[in-house]
Protein backbone atom coordinates (compact mmCIF):
# COMPACT_ATOMS: atom_id res chain seq x y z
CA UNK A 1 0.00 0.00 0.00
CA UNK A 2 1.69 3.59 -1.13
CA UNK A 3 1.00 5.90 1.54
CA UNK A 4 0.87 9.75 0.10
CA UNK A 5 0.64 13.31 2.07
CA UNK A 6 -2.84 14.42 1.38
CA UNK A 7 -2.53 18.42 0.93
CA UNK A 8 -6.34 19.00 0.06
CA UNK A 9 -9.36 16.81 -1.12
CA UNK A 10 -11.22 18.17 -4.06
CA UNK A 11 -14.91 18.07 -3.90
CA UNK A 12 -16.74 17.39 -7.41
CA UNK A 13 -18.40 20.10 -9.18
CA UNK A 14 -21.31 20.71 -11.32
CA UNK A 15 -22.58 24.23 -12.51
CA UNK A 16 -26.48 23.11 -12.59
CA UNK A 17 -28.30 23.01 -14.86
CA UNK A 18 -26.45 23.57 -18.01
CA UNK A 19 -23.28 21.09 -17.23
CA UNK A 20 -23.90 17.03 -17.38
CA UNK A 21 -22.15 16.06 -14.99
CA UNK A 22 -20.19 16.50 -11.71
CA UNK A 23 -16.15 17.08 -12.72
CA UNK A 24 -12.77 18.23 -10.80
CA UNK A 25 -10.07 20.13 -12.58
CA UNK A 26 -7.11 18.49 -13.61
CA UNK A 27 -3.94 20.52 -14.28
CA UNK A 28 -0.32 18.99 -15.67
CA UNK A 29 -2.31 15.85 -16.90
CA UNK A 30 -2.49 13.86 -13.20
CA UNK A 31 -2.71 16.47 -10.64
CA UNK A 32 -5.83 18.05 -9.51
CA UNK A 33 -6.65 21.50 -8.67
CA UNK A 34 -8.47 22.32 -5.85
CA UNK A 35 -11.72 24.90 -6.69
CA UNK A 36 -14.06 23.63 -4.06
CA UNK A 37 -12.55 21.70 -1.43
CA UNK A 38 -10.90 21.33 2.23
CA UNK A 39 -7.73 21.19 2.79
CA UNK A 40 -5.05 19.98 5.66
CA UNK A 41 -4.10 22.49 8.04
CA UNK A 42 0.04 21.26 7.73
CA UNK A 43 -0.19 21.60 4.40
CA UNK A 44 -1.38 25.17 4.38
CA UNK A 45 0.92 25.98 6.88
CA UNK A 46 4.42 24.62 4.97
CA UNK A 47 3.16 26.81 1.96
CA UNK A 48 2.49 29.71 3.99
CA UNK A 49 -1.38 29.73 3.17
CA UNK A 50 -2.85 31.30 -0.17
CA UNK A 51 -1.55 34.85 -1.55
CA UNK A 52 -4.89 36.45 -0.92
CA UNK A 53 -3.20 40.08 -1.81
CA UNK A 54 -2.39 39.08 -5.16
CA UNK A 55 -5.47 37.91 -6.73
CA UNK A 56 -8.69 39.24 -6.40
CA UNK A 57 -10.78 35.66 -5.86
CA UNK A 58 -10.58 33.38 -8.86
CA UNK A 59 -7.10 32.37 -8.93
CA UNK A 60 -5.48 32.21 -5.61
CA UNK A 61 -7.26 28.30 -5.59
CA UNK A 62 -4.80 27.27 -8.73
CA UNK A 63 -1.78 29.07 -7.23
CA UNK A 64 -2.65 27.51 -3.73
CA UNK A 65 -3.03 24.17 -5.68
CA UNK A 66 0.49 24.91 -7.41
CA UNK A 67 2.29 25.23 -4.13
CA UNK A 68 0.66 22.40 -2.09
CA UNK A 69 2.00 19.62 -4.89
CA UNK A 70 5.80 21.71 -5.22
CA UNK A 71 5.65 21.14 -0.99
CA UNK A 72 5.52 17.38 -1.41
CA UNK A 73 1.70 17.11 -0.97
CA UNK A 74 -1.18 15.51 -2.74
CA UNK A 75 -4.32 16.97 -3.84
CA UNK A 76 -7.08 13.98 -4.22
CA UNK A 77 -10.88 13.94 -5.48
CA UNK A 78 -13.95 13.02 -3.09
CA UNK A 79 -16.07 11.64 -5.40
CA UNK A 80 -19.14 11.29 -3.00
CA UNK A 81 -18.77 15.15 -1.83
CA UNK A 82 -20.65 17.64 -3.92
CA UNK A 83 -20.53 21.10 -5.14
CA UNK A 84 -23.64 22.15 -7.15
CA UNK A 85 -23.94 26.01 -7.81
CA UNK A 86 -26.41 27.32 -9.84
CA UNK A 87 -25.47 29.37 -12.58
CA UNK A 88 -28.27 32.03 -14.02
CA UNK A 89 -26.47 33.65 -17.04
CA UNK A 90 -28.45 36.93 -15.69
CA UNK A 91 -27.06 36.97 -11.99
CA UNK A 92 -25.79 40.61 -12.06
CA UNK A 93 -22.80 39.34 -10.06
CA UNK A 94 -21.73 37.39 -12.61
CA UNK A 95 -20.34 40.61 -14.56
CA UNK A 96 -18.22 41.38 -11.63
CA UNK A 97 -16.83 38.15 -11.44
CA UNK A 98 -16.05 37.78 -15.04
CA UNK A 99 -13.66 40.80 -14.66
CA UNK A 100 -12.29 39.88 -11.22
CA UNK A 101 -11.61 36.46 -13.63
CA UNK A 102 -9.52 38.49 -16.19
CA UNK A 103 -8.01 39.93 -13.36
CA UNK A 104 -6.84 36.76 -11.81
CA UNK A 105 -6.29 35.28 -14.89
CA UNK A 106 -3.75 38.25 -15.79
CA UNK A 107 -2.15 37.92 -12.92
CA UNK A 108 -1.77 34.11 -12.72
CA UNK A 109 -0.19 34.63 -16.42
CA UNK A 110 2.23 37.31 -15.01
CA UNK A 111 2.99 35.24 -12.14
CA UNK A 112 3.67 31.60 -13.72
CA UNK A 113 4.13 32.51 -17.35
CA UNK A 114 5.31 28.19 -17.25
CA UNK A 115 1.45 27.54 -17.17
CA UNK A 116 -0.05 29.80 -19.78
CA UNK A 117 2.21 27.47 -22.89
CA UNK A 118 0.41 25.43 -25.32
CA UNK A 119 1.51 22.09 -24.12
CA UNK A 120 0.56 23.12 -20.61
CA UNK A 121 -2.60 24.02 -21.15
CA UNK A 122 -3.39 20.73 -23.24
CA UNK A 123 -2.94 19.05 -20.00
CA UNK A 124 -5.38 20.24 -18.43
CA UNK A 125 -9.14 19.81 -18.15
CA UNK A 126 -11.80 18.10 -16.27
CA UNK A 127 -12.10 14.69 -14.96
CA UNK A 128 -15.86 13.96 -15.16
CA UNK A 129 -16.83 11.33 -12.43
CA UNK A 130 -18.23 8.21 -14.19
CA UNK A 131 -22.10 8.25 -12.02
CA UNK A 132 -23.38 11.19 -10.89
CA UNK A 133 -23.50 11.15 -6.69
CA UNK A 134 -27.29 12.54 -6.67
CA UNK A 135 -29.68 14.72 -8.21
CA UNK A 136 -29.52 16.59 -5.11
CA UNK A 137 -30.58 20.35 -7.28
CA UNK A 138 -33.09 18.74 -9.12
CA UNK A 139 -34.55 17.23 -5.89
CA UNK A 140 -34.37 20.81 -4.28
CA UNK A 141 -35.04 23.02 -7.10
CA UNK A 142 -37.90 21.16 -8.88
CA UNK A 143 -37.33 20.30 -12.61
CA UNK A 144 -38.37 23.61 -14.13
CA UNK A 145 -35.89 25.57 -12.12
CA UNK A 146 -33.41 26.78 -14.48
CA UNK A 147 -36.87 27.54 -16.84
CA UNK A 148 -38.38 30.01 -14.53
CA UNK A 149 -35.21 31.71 -13.57
CA UNK A 150 -35.17 34.57 -16.44
CA UNK A 151 -39.09 35.05 -15.91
Amino acid sequence: MRCVRVGASAFQFCNWPDEPGYYVHRMLDVNLMVNHRIYDGQALEAVRYAHEDQFVFYRADTDLSLKIWQAGYQVIDSPWSICEHYRDPAEAARISNNEAMDVDRAVMRHSRPDLVTKPCVAKMGKSFLDVAPGAEALQAWGPSAHFNAGA
